[in-house]
């Protein structure tokens, strides 16, 4: 729709697919830390190494919602 995707929007993304715990989000590392410290920056914070994590975001459970939709 034209939407930017800004790092808040990943940020409130990945917070309600690990909320929702089940089908993409049992991939993820139960304690994945989300940060946005700017527009652009996202950081992900893992406890211990995790090698297939880049992988894992590139699958479609790891999509980005438009936060508008998650607000209806």
């Amino acid at each position: 729709d034209g939407t930017p995707v800004t790092a808040e929007a990943v940020k409130l993304s990945f917070e309600r697919l690990l909320k929702i715990g089940q089908g993409p989000a049992e991939a993820f590392p139960k304690d994945l830390k989300i940060d946005a410290p700017d527009e652009h920056t996202v950081k992900f914070t893992l406890s211990q190494p995790f090698a297939p994590f880049l992988y894992t975001l590139a699958n479609d459970g790891a999509s980005i919602i438009n936060p508008a939709v998650l607000k209806e």
